[in-house]
């Protein structure tokens, strides 16, 4: 009578052990679907800020060429209302991007 007595702890021992192992595999699971969804989450993060950077840039980009139009236009304005003083200045400065130059 003993010996039934004694399998009965190992018998529940055995399915703590089992229904241990199912925790841990379900907690396993959990812990794995949740570093799918953080993943996403971070990869969507991100996806987000490089499109704002993008647009960022994008609007860098058209401002700087807005104002560079301007310049141009601005300095060929001032070539067609000034070409001796304009001539003369390429001039001087070809001299002296020549003396640099040796």
């Amino acid at each position: 009578m003993r010996a039934n007595h004694s399998a009965d702890p190992i018998k529940a021992l055995k399915s703590d052990i089992a229904a241990l192992r199912g925790d841990l595999s379900s907690l396993a699971e959990d812990v794995a679907g949740l570093n799918k969804n953080i993943g996403r989450a971070a990869k969507s993060q991100f996806d987000e800020q490089v499109d704002m950077i993008g647009e960022m840039c994008s609007e860098t980009a058209d401002e700087a060429a807005k104002v560079a139009r301007k310049q141009v236009d601005h300095a060929r304005e001032s070539v067609q209302q000034h070409p001796l003083t304009s001539l003369a200045t390429a001039f001087g400065l070809g001299l002296i991007i020549a003396r640099f130059m040796r």
